[in-house]
């Protein structure tokens, strides 16, 4: 292979990867609440940020308030693309 091809392909990978992790980057986070505590586990989406640290520091906060007295409550940071519920039934 000749040293342009490979420059070529080495910059095409890298055009990739940045367009990936600016993506992802990009991207809205959902707070989600699972309740196991009740005979049907609940999961359920609390808020959105603009951030995964955001959302990340709500769920910690609200872990905090809840301990004593839910204690079979978590919280869960996904990306807006992301449902733990699985795919809706058609």
């Amino acid at each position: 292979m000749t040293r342009l091809a490979r420059r070529t392909i080495l910059l095409v990978a890298f055009s990739l990867l940045t367009s990936a992790a600016t993506a992802y980057a990009e991207c809205a986070w959902v707070l989600w609440m699972n309740d196991a505590g009740e005979r049907t586990p609940n999961t359920a989406p609390v808020d959105t940020f603009p951030t995964k640290e955001e959302c990340d520091a709500r769920g910690f906060r609200l872990i905090g308030l809840y301990r004593d007295t839910r204690s079979l409550m978590h919280y869960l940071c996904l990306p807006d693309t992301v449902d733990p519920r699985g795919p809706k039934a058609k």
